[in-house]
């Protein structure tokens, strides 16, 4: 038992970074979740949803007018509807604007946010065709130097290969958005 605790203290000096990394695909599953719950077509369909629910409320509100309060939770009952109302004006309003902003009347071509980041899709003209085979060969080499990195037995140069692969990061993230931004035969005129 007295062995336990230095046992333990040394595996997790050691292996901390391995308990980072597997925290990382829970995170990113956290984050996509949230993500498409945020987006304005969500909360667009919910508030449809609860106007949807507050008119059915009135409906049959109607029908217990002689009640003694019913004016006052009719009343009450119509203030937030409106209140709602407003609300889903502001977030198409927002989002019009927002695409409007940004020089696109719509997104590019239906695609996906995968699609998107990891540039899945045909390019259009021979720089984007370069950029592409740029961006895949990168992490190409990313991933391969990950796998050689993660599979040394030493565990003292395992610090030093993940920095020497983020060096590889930041020319992929450029190629990256240079690719994008040639993009452009998919853009719609602003509204």
């Amino acid at each position: 038992m007295p062995d336990l605790i230095p046992t333990l203290t040394s595996l997790i000096a050691n292996s901390w970074w391995k308990a980072f990394f597997s925290l990382l695909i829970p995170l990113g599953q956290f984050i996509w979740t949230r993500y498409g719950k945020e987006g304005s077509d969500f909360r667009k369909r919910q508030l449809r949803l609860k106007i949807s629910d507050l008119g059915a409320q009135r409906e049959a509100l109607n029908k217990y007018a002689d009640v003694p309060n019913a004016d006052q939770a009719l009343a009450d009952l119509n203030a937030e509807m409106e209140a709602c109302m407003a609300q889903l004006v502001s977030v198409v309003h927002r989002a019009r604007t927002d695409k409007r902003d940004s020089g696109r009347g719509a997104p590019r071509s239906g695609r996906s946010l995968i699609a998107r980041w990891f540039l899945v899709y045909t390019p259009v003209g021979p720089s984007a065709w370069i950029l592409h085979s740029l961006f895949y060969i990168n992490v190409l080499f990313v991933l391969l130097g990950l796998m050689g990195v993660l599979s040394t037995t030493s565990e003292g140069d395992t610090g030093y290969g993940l920095l020497g692969l983020s060096i590889f990061l930041i020319p992929a993230f450029v190629i990256r958005w240079l690719a994008r931004k040639l993009d452009h035969p998919h853009t719609v005129a602003p509204i």
